[in-house]
């Protein structure tokens, strides 16, 4: 019973990278913000919520000039970067501005073929996402042949027990494909008493 009663914003990493610079070795990054309902409690209307939100933000992302953002990451030098980053930790200007997000939630692909290490077949591999200041919680979600690996990482000063949102994200999915499974058996039995009495009249 720790949530605001209004939504959580999180920060979506988007990659801004060519087909062609897909095969290097870099990065080129924008990102979106997204409410999430952390208010609401009905798992169907917050699962509508969500993909209205993604839906939306990727509108507003997409309406931008694809060459625009880019071109201004291309202009700060990455040592300028650095630089207004650690003034910015130093200074404690997170405890002075309000952060623009409260978490970074990210999704990556990740490899489509069995991965071994010293002979032994890696099981799952577990992603570790960035925190910043003011925002000190990530998510990052890697795809591992066929299943989902999951990355919590925090700050210990913002989260006390990251364990509980991992659990909790275990015990989401559970909830979510339950009601899932049950809707489907609703729709299903609906579609069959349509059918019966169509036949029947």
């Amino acid at each position: 019973d720790g949530l605001p009663e209004v939504p959580l914003l999180c920060v979506v990493p988007v990659s801004l990278k060519s087909e062609r610079e897909r095969r290097e070795l870099s990065n080129k990054v924008s990102a979106m913000t997204i409410r999430l309902p952390t208010h609401q409690d009905e798992l169907e209307a917050i699962v509508r919520a969500v993909h209205r939100e993604t839906a939306d933000a990727k509108r507003v992302f997409q309406a931008v000039e694809d060459d625009l953002v880019p071109a201004w990451l291309e202009l700060v030098p990455p040592r300028l970067t650095r630089a207004g980053t650690r003034l910015f930790s130093e200074l404690h200007l997170a405890d002075r501005v309000p952060a623009i997000a409260n978490l970074i939630v990210s999704n990556m692909m990740g490899p489509p073929v069995p991965l071994y290490f010293g002979g032994a077949r890696v099981e799952a591999v577990y992603p570790m996402g960035p925190v910043g200041e003011g925002m000190g919680l990530n998510l990052t979600v890697l795809s591992n042949m066929g299943r989902l690996d999951l990355g919590v990482l925090a700050c210990r000063e913002l989260v006390s027990d990251p364990w509980e949102i991992a659990e909790g994200f275990t015990r989401a999915v559970v909830e979510l494909a339950a009601a899932a499974a049950a809707r489907d058996a609703s729709d299903a039995y609906t579609t069959s008493r349509r059918a019966t009495g169509a036949s029947a009249s």
